[in-house]
Order: structure tokens, then sequence, then C-alpha cells
């Protein structure tokens, strides 16, 4: 089935060749066809370390470094050939990148069932994902949305953060390490859990054994989930098997995208509609009482490679409750979380001594919330960030009863911590 990829660039930059300037590529991807937006096309510099990806919209800004302005732009997205283009050469054209789905039934698949590929590739992660001492540079966003039916109940939270990741190795049982190097959030909310923590723990195949929230079954579960060859596309001119997975006692699906040489996870996304009486009672989660009720959820990862191994470029972790009155059983609340995590840069040399350099990490019993730092404005103005989602008019004016969002960000230091635990 042929089908056609748009991708439209837009160069903006006044001055992006002088010193201690970037060059901005904004663009939007979508699907030629159907027009639809294209969610989560990796973007990066070939053969670099830096890169970006596209919003749920198939929007993105990304933020070149001057002194890259020769490199080669690559626009990569599962089912499609990449497309390479000079920096340069970006001039607000139209790009189309064109490729066809390979039918499953037009080749001849021997031995190998979904559930056989599956076992393969979770055998196959030593040899793909970096055992070696890694950082990643990355940007953070965090969404909390409450509406309710209680009077001036109702409010929207925004922390965002450029963090660092260190990981000795997949090979390590250890966690991951987090700093954080900047903040800047509205009003502080509150929260004392660490959601970053909890959304790092949601990248499955560094975390292995990890559950989805809510009592959803982990990607792994080959005792609960049926999975199923369900096609092979292609990948810049290569095979890529597609697994969808499901439970007949959960709702929901997972999609694993599988690279057919290698058998590395490319992608791996689930999403979930959960019935009416799926209480959360049970979860281990501390924040989660027995009167929360889980809607929805939408996790996703993406991977890239750089240097022979896959690294992680971008996951997400959003899911919605809502609250049971105790008397009358019925909704008092709903409430959305959204946390991204976005991989600017990934650093395989001199880590050690880079992290000797970080100081204390964060904890995970602390809050991202609770990480009070001098807002930066410049800083965040050559910073890749993940392209926000655009609030309607009641959310934003939510957000912004406090003040303009800038004014809040300004002044996050005068939040003293006891302000910040109400």
């Amino acid at each position: 089935m042929k089908q056609v990829f748009l991708f439209v660039f837009i160069l903006l930059s006044s001055n992006c060749f002088s010193q201690d300037s970037f060059i901005v590529i904004r663009g939007k991807v979508l699907d030629r066809k159907s027009k639809s937006p294209l969610a989560y096309a990796n973007i990066y510099l070939k053969g670099r370390s830096i890169g970006t990806i596209s919003n749920e919209s198939g929007e993105f800004e990304f933020k070149v470094p001057v002194e890259n302005r020769n490199d080669s732009l690559i626009v990569s997205y599962v089912g499609y050939k990449n497309l390479s283009s000079k920096i340069l050469d970006v001039r607000g054209e139209l790009f189309y990148l064109e490729n066809s789905s390979t039918q499953l039934q037009e080749i001849t698949v021997n031995t190998l069932t979904g559930e056989q590929i599956m076992r393969k590739a979770l055998a196959s992660i030593e040899n793909n994902y970096p055992v070696g001492p890694n950082i990643l540079k990355a940007f953070y966003r965090d969404w909390k949305i409450r509406e309710s039916t209680v009077p001036d109940s109702s409010k929207v939270t925004l922390v965002e953060a450029a963090i660092s990741v260190y990981d000795k190795s997949y090979k390590k049982t250890s966690n991951e390490l987090i700093f954080v190097d900047h903040v800047r959030r509205s009003k502080a909310s509150g929260n004392e859990y660490n959601y970053l923590y909890l959304l790092v723990e949601q990248n499955y195949v560094r975390h292995t054994f990890s559950r989805n929230i809510g009592n959803v079954f982990g990607p792994f579960d080959f005792k609960h989930l049926t999975y199923d060859l369900k096609d092979i596309v292609t990948q810049n001119g290569e095979n890529v098997y597609l697994i969808t997975a499901e439970s007949k006692e959960v709702p929901g699906q997972y999609e694993f995208y599988i690279s057919a040489s290698d058998f590395g996870f490319l992608r791996i996304t689930f999403k979930g509609q959960m019935k009416g009486d799926v209480i959360l009672g049970d979860d281990k989660q501390p924040w989660l009482k027995r009167t929360h009720q889980m809607i929805y959820i939408d996790n996703a990862l993406v991977f890239r490679k750089y240097n022979n191994r896959y690294f992680l470029n971008y996951l997400k972790l959003n899911w919605r409750t809502r609250t049971l009155s105790d008397v009358t059983g019925e909704t008092t609340d709903t409430r959305e979380f959204l946390q991204e995590l976005l991989v600017n840069e990934i650093i395989t040399e001199d880590v050690e001594k880079l992290v000797h350099q970080y100081g204390r990490p964060m904890s995970n019993k602390k809050s991202i919330e609770q990480q009070i730092k001098p807002y930066s404005k410049s800083f965040w103005e050559s910073f890749n960030v993940i392209k926000e989602r655009p609030l309607n008019g009641k959310l934003m004016k939510l957000l912004e009863k406090d003040g303009k969002i800038e004014d809040q960000f300004m002044n996050q230091r005068s939040d003293s911590s006891k302000e910040i635990r109400k």
C-alpha cells in the first residue's frame, strides 16, 4: 500500500550565524493522503548525538548550534525511508518521503511467530542497547490538570526541567540517577510524589519487569498477553516487524516496532480505555486511592540508533483518572497527568568524569516541584523542548490565575518549601 509522508520545514533566524547563536528549524509532520499529523518522528543531525522529536500534532522546533550548520538533518519515521537534507538547504520547502508498507501476506514468514519475535528481541537487549555508562541530556515536561465539581478546586500546573540522566549500563539492575540542571514551573501545586522517576521507570526496555500504572500488564508479560505479528513495514529500506499484544483481562493494546535485522525495539506504544468498574485500590502507587478510577492510559517509547546502539529518544506517560464520591458514587473530579521526556543529547565519552562534576543526584522521594532553581530565560531560549500542546481557554485561564506563566517562572524562587507542600 503506497503512502506519502509530508514534511514541512521553515528556517527562521535573523542572526543565525552570529556568535553564540543557533539555527531554528520549525516544521510539521503530516501524512499527505490523510493530512493527519505523524507524531514522534525522530529529527536529528547525521552522525551527531543531538536531536529532537515531533509532538502529537506532528510539530517540532529544532535549535541547531550554528557550528553544525554544515551538517545534514535526518528525519526518521517507522514505515518510511529516512529523509536527509543539508541544514543550509532547508528553505521552507515541502519534502515528500515516499515508501510502501510491505504487506504481510507478500512475505514468506517461515518460523517466527509474534511471541518468538518478542522473545528474541527481549534476549537481544544486551546486544542492542548501551552496555557502558552514558548520560542523556534531556527535557522533561509535567502537566497536571484537575477539573472538579467543587468550586475553586479546578487547577492546572506545569513543570519543565532540563535534566541529565546517568545510567551505568542496561546490564546493571540499579536505577538511573537524575540530575536537575534547570527548572521552570507554574506556582507550585503541592505534589510531593516524584513523577519524574515514575516516568523513567516506564522505559520498559531498560526496566523489563516494570508494569504499567493501574495494574496494566507490562509489555513482556508472556503469561497474560497474546502477541501477534500484524505487519511488516520498512524504515530506510529495512524491514520492521509490527507486533501487537493484548490481554482479555485488561482493555488496551501494545504495539511494538522491532527491527528485523537486529531485533532492536524502535518504538513501543500502549493505549487503553479503561472500564468503569476498574478500581485502583490495589495499586501499589501511594497517590492512587480506592475512590480513583482509571479512565485512559497512553504510553509511548521511541528509540534511535547512535554508534550502533539504540538509545531512548522520547518517553511519554499520559493517563486520566476520575474520583468518585464516597457517599453518592458520582464523579467529583477528573484528572489528567502527562509526563514527557525528550532526549536532546547522548553522551558516551568521559561519562564518569562528568557525573562527578554534577554533585548530588535528585532524590526519588523529592518531587520536581521542590527543585527551586534560578530561572534563566536565556537558557530556555536556546534549549530544545517539545512543542507544547495548546490549552483551551478555560484551562489556560486556570494555569495563569496566579499571573502570566512567564511571571510565574520568574518568581518561582519566592515560593517557600511550606508553600510547595500545601
